[in-house]
């Protein structure tokens, strides 16, 4: 999702097509090495939000008060120790800082 918000002026993408032409630059999969198909058939997610809106959540026992990427077997874990929706929260209030700071290593390059 970072990487889509990346490459478009940190919008939020409007489908899973759209997301799934970010990936394609990259090699067609995630850093996990799971394709668009494998993340549709994992997650959720609200593709009706607004980026800016997301922005303007509020911090709640450590996390951004809105779940805009959830798992559908309704679990709430994660990889590298990273709720996803904190993830996208702490990029679009910082993106260079949250880039330097959580050091990462986008496989799609910016151009």
């Amino acid at each position: 999702m970072i990487d889509h918000m990346r490459r478009n002026n940190n919008e939020w993408p409007k489908d899973w097509t759209e997301l799934g032409a970010t990936l394609s630059i990259g090699g067609g999969g995630t850093r996990n090495g799971l394709t668009i198909e494998d993340l549709r058939q994992r997650l959720l997610i609200d593709f009706d939000v607004k980026s800016e809106n997301l922005t303007r959540a509020t911090i709640v026992n450590g996390r951004p008060d809105f779940r805009v990427i959830r798992l559908r077997n309704g679990n709430d874990t994660h990889w590298e120790h990273a709720e996803p929706n904190t993830l996208v929260y702490e990029y679009l209030k910082d993106p260079a800082e949250f880039l330097k700071g959580w050091n990462y290593h986008s496989q799609i390059p910016i151009p």
